[in-house]
C-alpha cells in the first residue's frame, strides 16, 4: 500500500468528511491545458451567508480506466501489466 503525504491524507481526509456530510458534487470543469470539459468530484465549502465555494479533487473516467492505470503489484514489485489486468496471461 502506498503512503500518503501530509497534503494527501489531509485531501483524503477532507473528502472522506464531505461524503459522509453530503458536502460533495460532480460538476463539468474545463481543462485549462486543453479545453476539455470532464467531470469533476469536488467538496462543497459552506461559507457564512450561503455562499459555497467548490473544491475539486478528482476528475471521473470516461472509459475503460484499465486502459489508463496498472496498480503495483501486491509484492511492490512494480507494476501489473496490461495483459495481466485483462486476463491474457496464464
Amino acid at each position: 500500500m502506498m503512503t500518503l503525504c501530509d497534503d494527501d491524507q489531509r485531501n483524503l481526509e477532507m473528502l472522506a468528511a464531505a461524503f459522509v456530510n453530503h458536502d460533495i458534487a460532480v460538476i463539468e470543469c474545463q481543462v485549462i491545458a486543453t479545453g476539455e470539459v470532464v467531470p469533476v468530484i469536488c467538496a462543497v465549502d459552506r461559507q457564512p451567508g450561503g455562499r459555497m465555494d467548490l473544491v475539486p479533487f478528482a476528475e471521473l473516467f470516461r472509459g475503460d480506466q484499465y486502459d489508463r492505470f496498472s496498480p503495483r503489484r501486491p509484492d511492490g514489485d512494480g507494476f501489473v501489466s496490461q495483459a495481466e489486468l485483462r486476463g491474457e496471461l496464464n
